[in-house]
């Protein structure tokens, strides 16, 4: 009935700022780093699983996603010995993807799933090393991560019957 066809576009870009900023009391030369970045992507999938010219079983697929992502870093050196970073990220990614089977030779009903989601990322981080001798160095430091996480699932057949689904958090 049909050839099957797959189509994916993924676009994406990164970047980065580096400054060197000026030395300040108490936690001396100091540098900041910003990155970022976005990524999408897009796909398209028709399959006709019979493998004959009969419109007998077939699926169609899409989904698709974008995700953007940011880090700052922060270090410094106040002397020969101390030297300290600390950060933020955040992240966030979208995505949906919808799929339709027609009827299977009269006998399995039409199907149809809907599915969007959202990520949402945070993290802060603060560490040091303490450079002791010129082979000895000392390390500490810790980091804080928060993941919010939403999916909202719909699966639905010709006769009417459906099924949502949330999940919350993770």
């Amino acid at each position: 009935d049909f050839l099957s066809g797959q189509d994916n576009r993924f676009l994406g870009w990164t970047s980065t700022i580096d400054w060197d900023a000026p030395e300040l009391p108490l936690i001396g030369l100091t540098q900041m780093k910003l990155l970022g970045g976005f990524q999408r992507s897009e796909q398209q999938f028709s399959y006709d699983s019979d493998g004959t010219d009969l419109p007998l079983s077939s699926l169609n697929t899409w989904r698709g996603a974008d995700q953007y992502s940011a880090e700052l870093q922060w270090s410094g050196r106040p002397g020969d010995r101390l030297e300290w970073q600390a950060g933020g990220l955040f992240s966030r990614e979208t995505g949906f993807r919808s799929l339709l089977q027609p009827p299977i030779g009269g006998v399995v009903p039409r199907t149809q799933i809907d599915q969007d989601t959202e990520n949402k990322s945070y993290g802060a981080w603060l560490g040091g090393t303490y450079n002791a001798t010129d082979s000895i160095r000392l390390k500490l430091g810790g980091r804080w991560t928060k993941d919010v996480k939403r999916s909202f699932l719909l699966r639905q057949n010709e006769s009417g019957f459906e099924i949502r689904d949330r999940f919350l958090g993770c």
